[in-house]
């Protein structure tokens, strides 16, 4: 085994697979650098300097080309090939929440744009998009990866929870599927005829025949551990044609800390654990977050008071449960659900867990991100296919969803002000994602509130200023008055450097909470990677699974 670990003045992409080259002379992977921008690395594994790919601020799920000469990566909402010898990237396809991608022999790239639609194949160079065929109700293909004819293609399927997964193979131009074999992530395959996959929390190859597209014969332990992203369920591997296995032994862990204004940091809210998002309650007492079981490897909502005293677990079912938003009148939480294959969401009261019950399962995708204060309005993400994300209103005592807002590009993870006036969102209409605010009802008026860029945005309680990140990770503040029927936006400011990660394969989370008028923030805050990338060459030294 040999040990790998990234530049100095850097920190490894720890939920997110290292990619060794199909020749198995270069390694990709992302890394954030000192200033906090997240991009994509190439290293020669005959040299000890990795180099940063201009142009890949961003980046996420790198694939390599065939030749081992090009990247495929997702980045800004959108699927981009670059070159590794130099040169800019080039963007090829919308891809606002992707789930992989694959580089075929013949030319071809097939990828997940969208958790909740099948696959689509384009062209390295860009052009038609096109969806693969899938069974009617046939919900996710994660992670494809080509076979050697270009034609088959393995994925990950989900079932009712992380328990349900399996690894299936599928073909460009058939609905027609075939399960392989039970796995715990994404799987891969090597042309020495070996399928790699995730059991448990170890790595196995075992023997493929790709004419029969069967397993057979028994595994082989590659690894005794190997990481997993319990959101995206990536296995945090990959390997070459030759063999050679590039692994992260286990995701980054994270903290809820407590940050002040000045970005000094004020104690943790919960020990580490492996989190996604959170909200605080409004009287500031409660935190409901999802996080990673140990054991089962699902996401749960858990809630912790922050006075003190052990976590509560709050939902039990074995779909993921993820994306919590507090209420804003009462003790209740929604959040977003898999349980029933597609997002859904449910409305718990914290005093009653497990007893949460559906109020938005629409024919779509639709994950809910907020709510207001008096109770009376849900506002969610809704995905439409011929215009991508746009935001909605639902009333919760029934009626017709309003459309707030949309365009042909891409509106997500809304917020209300305070007084129900005004709609914060962003958008990737310039290309890019910044944060607007707009007025409800829209006018056609709206008001840019980022400068370089922006995620998830937030209100103060008073409504006086919006929170957002910054591409770099910088939590900004920018003060918001009324001005006439408008609005005056001040100059955004840096108040955290924080190490949130996951902007682009969590599109519609929040990764931090507002503290009472604006004086502290809970920031869910990945503890550095000390786990190096681990390169195994000599793995098919039998040790067979029992």
């Amino acid at each position: 085994m040999v040990s790998v670990l990234p530049p100095a003045q850097t920190a490894l992409m720890s939920n997110e697979a290292p990619e060794i080259s199909p020749d198995g002379r270069r390694l990709a992977f992302v890394a954030t650098d000192a200033a906090g921008r997240s991009l994509l690395y190439v290293r020669e594994l005959d040299d000890p300097v990795a180099r940063p790919l201009t142009g890949t601020d961003g980046a996420s799920l790198p694939f390599w080309s065939p030749d081992s000469n090009r990247l495929g990566f997702f980045s800004e909402g959108q699927l981009k090939t670059i070159p590794v010898t130099g040169g800019s990237p080039i963007a090829i396809a919308r891809s606002s929440t992707s789930r992989g991608g694959t580089w075929s022999r013949n030319d071809l790239i097939l990828f997940v744009a969208q958790p909740s639609q099948p696959p689509l194949m384009v062209l390295p160079v860009g052009g038609e998009v096109t969806s693969v065929p899938v069974s009617e109700g046939e919900q996710r293909r994660f992670f494809p990866r080509f076979l050697p004819d270009g034609r088959h293609y393995l994925f990950l399927t989900l079932g009712p929870g992380a328990a349900g997964l399996a690894a299936r193979v599928g073909s460009i131009d058939s609905p027609e599927t075939k399960e392989v074999i039970a796995a715990s992530g994404s799987v891969a395959f090597a042309p020495s005829g070996h399928l790699f996959f995730r059991r448990g929390a170890a790595l196995f190859a075992q023997p493929f025949d790709v004419a029969n597209l069967a397993v057979s014969g028994a595994p082989v332990a590659v690894a005794d551990t190997v990481g997993f992203n319990s959101v995206s369920f990536q296995s945090l591997f990959s390997v070459s044609d030759n063999g050679v296995v590039a692994l992260l032994e286990s995701a980054s862990g994270a903290r809820l800390t407590w940050f002040d204004r000045q970005g000094n940091p004020q104690g943790d809210a919960a020990p580490e654990g492996s989190y996604n998002t959170l909200c605080v309650t409004p009287d500031q007492k409660r935190i409901i977050y999802d996080q990673v079981g140990n054991a089962s490897g699902n996401v749960d909502l858990w809630r912790r008071d922050l006075d003190g005293g052990p976590a509560t677990r709050q939902t039990f079912d074995p779909g993921v449960d993820f994306y919590p938003v507090c209420s804003p009148a009462d003790d209740k939480v929604i959040f977003t659900s898999l349980r029933g294959g597609r997002p859904a969401t449910y409305l718990q009261d914290l005093s009653a867990p497990g007893s949460e019950k559906a109020i938005l399962d629409t024919a779509t995708t639709a994950i809910a991100t907020d709510w207001s204060r008096d109770g009376r309005l849900i506002v969610y993400s809704v995905l439409h296919e011929e215009s991508s994300w746009d935001v909605a209103l639902m009333p919760l005592a029934g009626g017709e969803p309003i459309l707030a807002a949309a365009t042909g590009a891409e509106e997500r993870n809304a917020r209300l002000s305070p007084d129900g006036r005004w709609l914060a969102y962003v958008s990737n209409e310039s290309g890019r994602f910044e944060v607007y605010i707009q007025p409800l009802p829209a006018t056609g008026a709206r008001w840019q509130v980022s400068r370089a860029g922006g995620y998830q945005p937030q209100w103060r309680g008073d409504g006086g200023e919006v929170y957002y990140i910054a591409p770099d990770k910088k939590l900004m503040a920018a003060e918001i008055r009324a001005e006439g029927s408008g609005l005056a936006v001040g100059e955004p400011v840096s108040l955290v450097e924080t190490r949130i990660a996951g902007l682009q394969q969590l599109p519609q989370a929040s990764q931090y909470g507002v503290g009472a008028n604006g004086q502290r923030f809970l920031i869910v805050t990945p503890t550095v990677a000390a786990t190096p990338i681990t390169l195994v060459q000599n793995w098919a030294a039998p040790r067979a699974y029992r």
